[in-house]
C-alpha cells in the first residue's frame, strides 16, 4: 500500500505530533510521516520525532529578521525535498501567507481547539468559559491566509461541566485532538475526503467523532504495533541528539550573525548527529 506522505509543522510540545505518531505504527494506517520541521529549535516535538526515528528540522525564523517570504520559502523547501503529500499543522505558531499556502494548495491542515467558526485564534478555552458555553470542542481545517478561517473538515464537540477551569477544559479537549486529528489525515490519505480549491468533498462519512457526533470503533489493543516506523531514508537518534543539535545551531546561528552572512539556516537533526 502506498502511504500519504506527511510533514508535520511544529513550535511546542508535540502532543499532536505524538497522536499522529502513533496512529501511523498501527498496521495498515495510510499515512507516514516523511518529516517534522520545527520553527522554534527548543520544541519539544523535536525531541519525540527523534525517539521515533524521523527526520527532524529546524527552520528558526527569528534568524529571517523579519524577512517572512525568506523564512516560507525555507520552510517550502523542506516540504518539498520531503516528498510530502500532505502539510500537517500541529501547534505550529506562525500565520503562513500565500506565498507558502500557493505552493501547496489545497494539502494544508490544522487542528484547532475550538468549534470553529468560533473562538478562532488564541486562548479559545477561557474565552469559551468565559461566554458561558455549554459545550467547547477542537476541529480540523483547511489552512487560508485568514486565521482559522479555512474550510471545516470535522470537529468533535465537548461539553463544558460545571466547575470546569481553563486548563480541565483544555485537557480534555486536547484527547479529543489527539483521535481527530489522526482519523482525519486518515480520510484524506484514503481518499474518502478530499480537498479541492478550498472546499470538502467526502466520498465516505468520516470514522470519528464529526459535527454531528458520530463515532467509530477506536483500534484495539491487539491491533496496536510498537514495530519502528519505516521511512525511504531511516534515521536514528536520541535526546541527547537534539540537546547537542541545539548547542550546534546556537553557536552556528551567532558565528553567521556575526559574519554578516544571510543564508538559509536548516540544521538537520538526526542524520548529521548519530554516527
Amino acid at each position: 500500500m502506498t502511504k500519504l506522505k506527511l510533514a508535520v509543522l511544529i513550535s511546542g510540545r508535540g502532543s499532536n505530533l505524538q497522536a499522529l505518531i502513533d496512529a501511523c505504527k498501527v498496521p495498515g494506517y495510510p499515512a507516514e510521516i516523511a518529516v517534522v520541521v520545527s520553527n522554534n529549535p527548543e520544541a519539544q516535538g523535536l525531541a519525540r520525532a527523534a525517539e521515533a526515528g524521523i527526520p527532524a528540522m529546524i527552520c528558526d525564523h527569528t534568524y529571517f529578521k523579519g524577512d517572512k517570504d525568506g523564512f516560507e520559502d525555507a520552510l517550502a523547501t523542506i516540504v518539498e525535498q520531503s516528498g510530502a503529500g500532505l502539510v500537517c499543522l500541529a501547534g505550529f505558531m506562525r500565520i503562513l501567507s500565500p506565498r507558502f499556502l500557493n505552493r501547496f494548495r489545497d494539502r494544508v491542515i490544522n487542528i484547532h481547539p475550538s468549534l470553529l467558526p468560533a473562538y478562532k485564534g488564541l486562548d479559545t478555552h477561557a474565552r469559551a468559559l468565559a461566554a458561558g458555553e455549554k459545550t467547547h470542542g477542537c476541529s480540523v481545517h483547511v489552512v487560508t491566509a485568514g486565521m482559522d478561517e479555512g474550510a471545516v473538515i470535522a470537529q468533535t464537540p465537548v461539553p463544558i461541566k460545571a466547575g470546569d477551569t481553563e486548563e480541565t477544559l483544555a485537557a480534555r479537549v486536547l484527547t479529543e485532538e489527539h483521535t481527530l486529528y489522526p482519523s482525519v489525515v486518515a480520510e484524506i490519505a484514503r481518499g474518502a475526503v478530499v480537498i479541492r480549491q478550498g472546499r470538502i468533498e467526502r466520498d465516505a462519512p468520516l470514522r470519528h467523532h464529526d459535527a454531528v457526533g458520530t463515532e467509530s470503533p477506536k483500534p484495539s489493543e491487539h491491533t496496536m504495533s510498537h514495530d519502528t516506523h519505516h521511512h525511504d531514508h531511516p534515521v536514528v537518534a536520541d535526546a541527547q541528539s537534539v540537546e547537542r543539535a541545539h548547542a550546534m545551531w546556537t553557536a552556528f546561528t551567532k558565528a553567521t550573525v556575526v559574519a554578516g552572512g544571510a543564508i538559509v539556516v536548516v540544521l538537520i537533526l538526526l542524520a548529521a548527529l548519530v554516527a
